[in-house]
């Protein structure tokens, strides 16, 4: 059964991409065919893909750079490089770019099977798992954690109940009364809960590095 991902494969040898384009097609829905690093860019932005498959020496732009300017607006992506044995050293360029998996040439089949149906795993426990909320901020529903540009942010128990509630339902707008009820769980009058809740969006704000919400005037908050 084939996946149902998409993704780019890059390779500037018209013989080698063409074998493997065939063996990629066997396992996935969409799967796009690059022959130098700037095709690879272009359908990258086009295309939207799940998965990046980049040859390390490419016309153009090598699979490096590809990566590097994927990697400036998409922590998510997921990046395989393929190197010949004599370019490992390039790899050390690599170490800030958070690739999947370095597969040495040539690739076997079966490694390059095995390699993908890892990744596959991970996207899917990332989809089951969590919520992206944009290109920086991701929520974790298990732990109960979100993360901006891959780094987890420390929370306070309330600014986490906070944020549980608002990820339950992304598209919700959330009353005062109801973000009351859920992190404070207790009565309080309407002037100080008011306070109370300023207080604490204004403070998860500094924490994040900007606001994630929308006030929705005299009604409650949305998330952005």
């Amino acid at each position: 059964m084939k996946k149902d991902y998409s993704l780019v494969y890059a390779e500037d040898d018209e013989l080698i991409r063409e074998g493997y384009l065939k063996f990629l097609n066997h396992h996935f829905t969409k799967v796009y065919g690059a022959k130098n690093g700037q095709e690879a860019l272009e359908l990258y932005e086009h295309c939207s893909p799940d998965i990046m498959i980049l040859d390390i020496n490419m016309p153009l732009l090598d699979g490096l750079k590809v990566a590097k300017k994927i990697r400036q607006k998409d922590a998510k992506i997921k990046i395989l490089m393929l190197t010949a044995y004599s370019d490992k050293g390039k790899l050390l360029e690599a170490i800030e770019l958070n690739l999947c998996k370095y597969l040495i040439k040539p690739v076997s089949t079966f490694e390059f099977r095995e390699a993908l149906e890892k990744v596959v795993k991970q996207i899917k426990d990332i989809d089951d798992d969590t919520y992206v909320l944009n290109e920086k901020f991701v929520w974790n529903r298990t732990k109960k954690a979100i993360y901006k540009n891959g780094e987890e942010i420390y929370l306070t128990k309330k600014e986490m109940l906070l944020l549980e509630l608002f990820f339950s339902n992304p598209s919700k707008i959330q009353s005062n009364i109801d973000i009351l009820n859920h992190v404070w769980d207790e009565d309080i009058s309407e002037e100080f809960s008011t306070s109370k809740l300023r207080s604490l969006f204004s403070k998860l704000r500094n924490k994040l590095g900007e606001s994630i919400f929308q006030s929705i005037y005299a009604v409650g908050y949305k998330l952005k």
